[in-house]
């Protein structure tokens, strides 16, 4: 997760920055915070937006298929540290990619 370093400015710079760094598990899982629980809506929506973008420009080159997310994101789940799961449709991330991009650009 590039916690554990000699480098603390750097680390403590790029987390403040809002840098994760997420990577599958042995069950093609992945993990990663996207936010608390406090946090408003709009600003979670564009956490959801932000990940998913990192997600998709991370996807391999040779995994073509008409949609962004088919054979690449099959379902997405949320959920708080210790409360159980949510299922997220993927044209709800469809729309949150969409308006992550429109904001950023």
């Amino acid at each position: 997760q590039g916690t554990v370093t000699n480098d603390v400015a750097r680390a403590v710079q790029e987390a403040k920055q809002g840098h994760i760094k997420f990577k599958m598990d042995n069950t093609s899982n992945v993990h990663a915070g996207l936010g608390k629980v406090s946090l408003k809506e709009e600003l979670l929506r564009e956490n959801v937006g932000a990940f998913v973008n990192a997600l998709l420009l991370a996807k391999p080159a040779g995994l073509k298929k008409t949609s962004k997310f088919a054979g690449y994101v099959n379902s997405f789940h949320m959920c708080s540290t210790m409360g159980p799961s949510f299922p997220v449709s993927i044209q709800s991330l469809s729309r949150a990619l969409d308006q992550y991009n429109k904001v950023a650009h």
